[in-house]
C-alpha cells in the first residue's frame, strides 16, 4: 500500500559508494584468486557449505533488524560464503598485500569511518514494557512482535522511529528503519484497514499520529 513509510529515499555517499566498489572489486580479485589456486572443486564447496552455514545462522537470529525474507536469507549466504573464499584466495596469493587490501576494507566500513570521525552512533532499540513509552528515552522501540503491541503503543512506535529516522545517517540503518516503519503500518492497516484509509486520506504525514483515526474502525476478525 502507498504510505509514508520514510521521510525519504535512502542515499549513499560517494564515500560509501566507492567503498561499496572496492568491496565488489577485491571480491572478485579473491574469489578469481582462489579458483587460480585449487580449481573450481575446493572454493565451491567451501562457499556452499559457509554459506548454508550462515544461512541457518540468519534464519536462528530474528531480532536481527530487518525483514527475514528467502531473499534476505539466500544474500547473506552468498556473502558469507563469497567473503570466505575471496580472503582465503587473497591471503594465498598475494600474502601480506592481501591482508593490507582487507584491512582497507575493514577500515574504509562505513560504520568504522564514522567511528573514526566521532560520529554518534545509530540509535539502539531497547526494550519496553508492552504499550507503555518511556518518558526519559523517547526514542526507543519496543521489542515485542508487533501482534503482540496495543494499537497505542504501535502508533507510538510508529512516531518514534520517524524521529530516529530523522537522527540516522548511515544508509544501512536508515533502510532498516524505513523497513520496520512499513511493518508498522502494515500491523495497523491489518487491524484496522477502514481506520488506516482514513488517516492516509486526511493527508496522513509520517510523522502524524494514525490512533485517533483507529478508535471507531473494527479491528481484524
Amino acid at each position: 500500500m502507498s504510505a509514508p513509510h520514510a521521510a525519504g529515499p535512502v542515499r549513499r555517499s560517494a564515500a560509501d559508494r566507492l567503498w561499496r566498489g572496492y568491496v565488489v572489486a577485491l571480491t572478485g580479485v579473491g574469489l578469481v584468486s582462489a579458483v587460480l589456486t585449487w580449481g573450481w572443486g575446493g572454493p565451491t564447496s567451501a562457499l556452499l557449505a559457509v554459506g548454508v552455514l550462515a544461512a541457518l545462522v540468519r534464519c536462528c537470529l530474528p531480532e536481527v533488524p530487518g525483514r527475514l525474507t528467502a531473499r534476505t536469507v539466500a544474500d547473506v549466504g552468498l556473502t558469507a560464503g563469497a567473503w570466505t573464499v575471496a580472503v582465503a584466495g587473497l591471503v594465498a596469493v598475494l600474502r601480506l598485500t592481501g591482508l593490507f587490501l582487507l584491512l582497507l576494507a575493514v577500515a574504509g566500513h562505513p560504520a568504522v569511518r564514522r567511528r573514526l570521525r566521532g560520529s554518534p552512533p545509530a540509535p539502539v532499540v531497547t526494550a519496553l514494557p508492552a504499550g507503555e513509552p518511556d518518558p526519559a528515552q523517547p526514542d526507543t522501540l519496543p521489542r515485542e512482535a508487533l501482534s503482540d503491541l496495543e494499537d497505542e503503543a504501535l502508533c507510538q512506535a510508529w512516531r518514534r522511529s520517524f524521529r530516529l529516522l530523522e537522527t540516522t545517517h548511515g544508509a544501512e540503518e536508515r533502510a532498516s528503519l524505513a523497513e520496520l516503519r512499513g511493518r508498522y503500518l502494515d500491523e495497523l492497516d491489518r487491524r484496522h484497514p477502514d481506520g488506516v484509509s482514513r488517516w492516509l486520506a486526511s493527508g496522513a504525514r509520517a510523522a502524524g499520529n494514525p490512533l485517533p483515526f483507529l478508535a471507531d474502525s473494527d479491528g481484524p476478525p
